[in-house]
């Protein structure tokens, strides 16, 4: 009888062992649903004749019903209303105080404005008056300059993505430039590809953890506020497609670098969307563009199809922002499950 139950407790362990496996084997796989992107709204944004449409949007926030973006590439930061009509423009070009050449992040924090351009931290009002300059952060590694958040009664967290560092490839910072904690990297072949092509991706708050996506490997690691790895989660799409990390070395073999880097698929953009979040997905060498819906638990819930001339830029309500640069113009489009094959 007590081999029996024995047995009896073996069998039963075993089909759960096998449940446990079977969900860690399908949780992350994209789910073949299609969804169509309904187009909502379209907001053009204007300016004066001295303003410079916008061609990237490195970062894009709406607060308080004004639509704020960092613009390296013409080197701005500008606010407009939500009808896209243009408000004031945050800062200006150059290099000294209030003056920024590769504006990268913006966020707004109670009364304050926020800019994060290349290794300076720069305070506005919201009115675009400029207050004061955090100076740069020599204690970081060189890098590129991540993101802006909002932070508690005024202040702003901000992210740097450091190439130059074996030790850590993100740091996390309070406006003042001191490192509240510091992300490690995954592994020895992606910093080998992260020196060679990207970024290594992006970081999302979401409760108490910090969400550090992997562009090129389609990973998320999931830290807690205190930067201690928690779980790691692989966004696997049918459509993705590995580089060949081995070739990948931007030093010795550049030419090959890039090639295997255009034949690849990447993630370039990743945002919380109601209770899960959203990312986009390309194939350079197909021009495929796709977007990803996951839910909570980072289970795939369907997919859509986007215009290769749009790029994901946020989210605002139950709508997907999409920028157009072609056109200057901000595309809300809401993701709604349609009938038919996976596109």
């Amino acid at each position: 009888m007590k081999i029996e139950s024995i047995l009896i407790w073996l069998l039963l362990l075993s089909l759960f062992n096998c449940r446990d496996q079977e969900q860690k084997k399908t949780r992350f796989i994209a789910s073949s649903k299609n969804y169509e992107l309904v187009l909502n709204n379209v907001v053009q944004l204007n300016g004066p004749e001295t303003w410079t449409p916008p061609t990237y949007l490195d970062d894009f926030k709406i607060e308080q019903d004004r639509i704020y973006f960092a613009d390296e590439a013409t080197a701005q930061v500008c606010v407009h209303g939500l009808d896209g009509e243009w408000i004031l423009n945050v800062g200006r070009p150059g290099q000294g105080p209030g003056e920024f050449r590769y504006p990268h992040g913006v966020c707004v924090s109670g009364p304050f404005i926020h800019v994060l351009a290349m290794r300076k931290h720069m305070v506005f009002d919201l009115e675009g008056q400029f207050l004061q300059q955090n100076g740069k952060m020599e204690d970081i590694p060189s890098g590129i300059p991540g993101q802006a958040y909002p932070g508690p009664n005024g202040t702003a967290f901000i992210t740097i993505c450091s190439n130059l560092s074996k030790n850590s490839s993100v740091f996390h910072l309070d406006e003042n430039a001191q490192v509240l904690n510091s992300f490690s990297p995954p592994d020895d072949d992606f910093n080998r590809f992260w020196h060679a092509v990207l970024p290594n991706g992006f970081l999302a708050f979401k409760d108490d953890v910090i969400l550090q996506v992997f562009c090129h490997k389609y990973e998320v690691i999931v830290f807690d506020s205190q930067g201690h790895e928690k779980e790691r989660i692989h966004l696997r799409s049918s459509e993705y497609v590995a580089p060949n990390y081995e070739k990948l070395d931007l030093q010795n073999n550049r030419k090959e670098s890039l090639k295997l880097w255009q034949a690849s698929s990447y993630i370039d953009g990743f945002f919380n969307f109601g209770k899960g979040f959203v990312f986009s997905h390309s194939i350079k060498e197909k021009h495929i563009k796709f977007i990803e819906l996951w839910d909570e638990h980072f289970r795939g819930v369907g997919r859509a199809k986007i215009a290769d001339e749009e790029r994901l830029v946020g989210t605002y309500g139950n709508n997907l922002v999409f920028f157009d640069p072609n056109k200057a113009s901000l595309k809300f489009r809401t993701p709604v499950l349609a009938e038919g094959p996976n596109p």
